[in-house]
């Protein structure tokens, strides 16, 4: 407070305590204070955003009345206000944020764009797939923080080879054509790729040659290699069928003595020919066992019988397995002894 005399007094005087001496010991005069109003400093913010991203918001309040504050968006579809009060990019557009508290606020406005696919990369796929097998191509997509990272996979001709949603690419068959991987922008990538058969080229057996005695069977296990092979499919026959014929599951039965070849062929047209030969062990010899027959003695004979009667011989043969066993009797004279499978009948 600034007090002055009137004119022609000597002495003036500046006092703090509002109370000026002159005037004639009028009342003194209180003075009036007025507090400073709140106001809202915006320190750190952004002004413009990518979608996807996050940003803080720093701020404070002069002189605050009020400890508390709020932090809103006019477009949250646009401009989120997280709880924490960073703030995140939703879409693109514009959105206003409005700090408050203390009676007071304070606003300032964020665009918030899309980042653009600039490139696109397929990666971890063969440049030759074998036929049948299936392989997973990846997409790099950049950069890292495009706002549409999604990618749509297509086949040039999926006859060749198919590729799903995920990026799994099947071959179906053989020939080349044409992955293709594109960004929701139109920014793609392509790569070729071709479609390969592996063809056997070898016919494994246990046996290279099959010797069988007539009636005899056996079983010839077959293998198509490589293993790898996409078409292991094989034909099997016997050319003379009348040596041999072919039963379930490659086996062999010999029919009678010759030779004839067993022959094994794929698709593709590889065939493998074993030798098949037939035998038989013919009898060597035939004896007539007539150890259990009683005998009639007579000076004349040494070995005879009574008339009118049946006796029942005995045969062996040599070797015991010979081929064929069917043993025919014959008598030289029916009339007076009659045979038929061993059974001797006596008539005169």
């Amino acid at each position: 407070m600034l007090c002055v005399k009137a004119r022609g007094m000597r002495n003036e005087k500046i006092i703090e305590n509002g109370v000026c001496p002159y005037g004639g010991g009028g009342t003194p005069q209180q003075s009036t204070y007025t507090p400073p109003s709140p106001k809202v400093n915006l320190e750190t913010y952004p002004t413009q955003m990518n979608v996807g991203d996050s940003s803080g918001l720093k701020y404070s309040i002069e002189n605050a009345t009020d400890s508390r504050s709020t932090v809103s968006s006019s477009n949250e579809a646009v401009l989120r206000v997280n709880e924490d009060g960073t703030l995140s990019a939703v879409a693109a557009g514009t959105a206003t944020i409005t700090v408050s508290g203390s009676g007071v606020e304070q606003s300032f406005e964020v665009t918030v764009q899309t980042v653009s696919v600039s490139s696109v990369s397929v990666l971890n796929l063969p440049e030759e797939l074998q036929l049948g097998l299936t392989s997973q191509a990846t997409a790099e997509v950049l950069p890292e923080n495009a706002t549409d990272r999604t990618v749509e996979w297509k086949s040039s001709d999926p006859t060749i080879a198919e590729i799903n949603s995920d990026g799994t690419v099947t071959a179906v068959s053989p020939g080349t054509m044409t992955i293709i991987c594109r960004a929701s922008n139109g920014v793609e990538a392509q790569v070729s790729l071709k479609v390969y058969e592996v063809f056997p080229d070898e016919i494994k057996t246990d046996t290279e040659r099959i010797r069988l005695n007539v009636g005899e069977t056996q079983t010839v296990n077959i293998e198509i290699l490589p293993e790898h092979a996409n078409n292991k499919k094989y034909t099997v026959k016997i050319e003379d069928e009348s040596v041999a014929v072919l039963k379930e599951g490659n086996t062999i039965e010999a029919r009678k003595d010759g030779t004839t070849d067993l022959v094994i062929e794929t698709e593709n047209q590889l065939t493998k020919r074993i030798p098949v030969s037939v035998y038989h062990i013919p009898v060597r010899t035939v004896t007539i066992d007539d150890s259990s027959l009683e005998y009639v003695y007579t000076a004349f004979m040494k070995h005879a019988v009574d008339l009118n009667t049946s006796i029942t011989l005995g045969m062996n043969l040599s070797p015991e397995n010979a081929t064929y066993t069917d043993i025919v009797w014959e008598s030289s004279d029916p009339e007076v002894i009659s045979a038929s499978e061993g059974k001797l009948e006596i008539h005169r």
